[in-house]
């Protein structure tokens, strides 16, 4: 009985020392190494428009994290290179963050411990996108829809150290806490907006006028491919020869359509047709001609039926916008 007594007493012992806070270790915390992150408090723009690219910045505010409330912080480097599929080309250096850029602030993230704002200065860098092709060398004429800017922070320290993307874990880059990559791949976009209702007047192969409504329709699987729609008789109906059908053949004959698969492409502002054959007789259909003036686009269209003399199906149609914008630059 005294052994069963004095095991329980052991076991008490035991248990009270588990819930103890804290036991001093042998292992010296105070001797670790610790390092500097760049929270990012405001991202940068996801996307630059292609169509816009000279008007574009990069922008970026971080917040230095270190043991020393962000006063470990010397400078902070920022480069970029521009990506093309798989080739990068050389990073070039487009700016420096000072240790005194980094200020107090108000800013406050969700999801982050002491809050952000509380105690850890921060900093934004902003730079056109026309001062950084400068810097590369480059003019817009350099850059495709589809490529990326790649920008990428290089934090020094007072003590000699340097922190960036390709010394820093997984969850510091990309945790929900930490938020600091060093890193923004930015991809140049070629935004589409060809959809609408305009006003049509168009010229057919038969020297015939047709005056009416069309619009161009978003093909529901690609959002840069469209279906052209023309209002024949009150109802939109699809029609690649944007109204030379009706006025030269009448009303009995269909309108080449879009069941064969005949699509308007738009390509960053090249725009064509996919030549599916697309007339009720499988004749293809051609873009021959685009130009841009303002709000009126007009486009030459052209089948592959030769209606006698060299004389093609097809017509010059012109379409304005009248919602008070213009065009975006298009070109064939």
């Amino acid at each position: 009985m005294r052994k069963i007594i004095y095991s329980f007493g052991v076991i008490l012992a035991l248990s009270i020392a588990s819930c103890t806070d804290f036991v001093d270790p042998t292992i010296p915390y105070n001797n670790f190494d610790t390092g500097v992150y760049l929270r990012t408090l405001v991202a940068p723009s996801p996307s630059f428009n292609f169509f816009a690219l000279g008007a574009s910045e990069f922008k970026v505010t971080v917040e230095a994290v270190d043991i020393e409330d962000g006063k470990l912080v010397r400078d902070v480097e920022v480069f970029v290179a521009r990506r093309r599929v798989q080739t990068v080309t050389p990073e070039v250096k487009i700016g420096t963050i000072a240790a005194a850029d980094f200020q107090p602030h108000t800013l406050t993230l969700p999801d982050v411990h002491p809050p952000s704002g509380s105690k850890y200065p921060a900093a934004t860098f902003t730079i056109g996108i026309a001062a950084v092709l400068q810097a590369m060398g480059m003019t817009e004429a350099d850059i495709n829809g589809g490529d990326f800017f790649e920008f990428r922070l290089l934090l020094n320290t007072t003590d000699g150290r340097t922190f960036t993307n390709t010394n820093l874990s997984p969850d510091i880059s990309g945790g929900l806490y930490y938020r600091s990559p060093f890193f923004y791949r930015i991809p140049v976009v070629c935004p589409s907006s060809l959809a609408g209702t305009y006003d049509l007047s168009t010229v057919g192969w038969c020297g015939n006028s047709y005056t009416g409504r069309a619009r161009i329709v978003v093909d529901p699987i690609v959002n840069t491919s469209y279906i052209l729609q023309v209002d024949l008789d009150g109802t939109f109906v699809d029609d690649f020869s944007l109204g030379s059908y009706r006025v030269c053949y009448g009303a009995a004959t269909a309108p080449p359509g879009s069941a064969a698969g005949l699509r308007l492409n738009d390509a960053c502002g090249q725009i064509s047709f996919n030549t599916a054959g697309s007339s009720p007789w499988g004749d293809q259909f051609f873009l021959e001609e685009v130009t841009v003036a303002g709000s009126v686009l007009t486009l030459k269209v052209r089948s592959s039926w030769d209606t006698g003399g060299g004389v093609f199906e097809g017509g010059t149609a012109t379409l304005t916008r009248t919602d008070g914008t213009n065009w975006p630059p298009l070109r064939l």
